[in-house]
């Protein structure tokens, strides 16, 4: 794949993310709609590895971030971790979480469940899906939605610009 295949890939994972996150259509429906001749996709389960991608990446990013709260608790900071990437991404996990059974992501999501249950402090699948029910439990505010504070400086600058 060259950089401008793979430039055309991602660049329709993020508007379809954002479609699904506002939509209940399944991943089928969306890449007919945003890929109807298959020019980017060769098959839905081919789109849904890509959008597996992107939600591992953004995961495994707010892991490494969790680890700076300063909580000793393995199990609630990667709990956490999970419910921020699903807020910040609700239609990947709505697109994925239909698809927990696709025999075509079978891999992908062992890859997911090994990293959930390795920075949890444990070595299981059943691990995995313990921290994914605590996760649930926990009220996220997505980072694009959430408020932000703002310096004096920065409230400075804007009086003066007014």
């Amino acid at each position: 794949m060259g950089w401008e295949s793979y430039h055309r890939r991602r660049a329709l994972v993020r508007e379809a993310l954002a479609y699904a996150a506002e939509t209940d259509e399944s991943a089928e429906q969306i890449i007919d709609a945003f890929d109807p001749d298959g020019a980017v996709f060769e098959s839905g389960t081919d789109f849904l590895l890509d959008v597996q991608m992107a939600w591992f990446q953004s995961l495994s990013g707010e892991l490494d971030r969790s680890r700076h709260l300063g909580s000793s608790d393995l199990s609630i900071l990667t709990a956490r971790a999970w419910a921020q990437t699903a807020a910040d991404m609700p239609g990947a996990r709505r697109l994925l979480d239909a698809e927990r059974d696709n025999d075509g992501l079978t891999r992908a999501f062992a890859k997911e469940d090994a990293l959930l249950a390795v920075s949890a402090g444990g070595d299981s699948p059943a691990h995995a899906a313990q921290i994914r029910k605590s996760a649930a439990k926990l009220h996220v505010a997505p980072r694009n939605q959430r408020t932000t504070r703002t310096g004096l400086f920065t409230r400075l600058r804007e009086a003066l610009a007014a």
